[in-house]
């Protein structure tokens, strides 16, 4: 049987008195230790927010250079400087001027 019966166990309390109990552990107060708790939030944030960011910058590069790559081979084709041949769709599309190609 519990000393006092009369007042029902809170969550909310039962977090602040261990909170408070690791901070006296600690040596610090209570409003430290959460000063320290949300910084380490924050740091957890900005590294994430940097390593996402160049993951996302990373995709955007080989994007771009993958449609570079189909943009020249696209143009050279199109120029005739290549070797390429051309392809059968190419044969039906008229160029700008109204010249073909073939």
């Amino acid at each position: 049987m519990r000393m006092n019966d009369q007042q029902p166990v809170n969550i909310v309390t039962q977090f602040f008195a261990w909170l408070a109990a690791i901070a006296s552990a600690a040596g610090i107060t209570t409003q430290d230790l959460i000063y320290i708790a949300f910084g380490a939030v924050g740091v957890l944030v900005s590294v994430l927010s940097f390593v996402l960011g160049r993951i996302d910058a990373r995709a955007k590069r080989k994007n771009e250079e993958r449609r570079t790559a189909l943009y020249a081979d696209y143009l050279d084709k199109r120029s005739g400087r290549s070797g390429i041949s051309v392809d059968e769709a190419d044969q039906y599309t008229p160029l700008p001027g109204g010249e073909s190609e073939a």
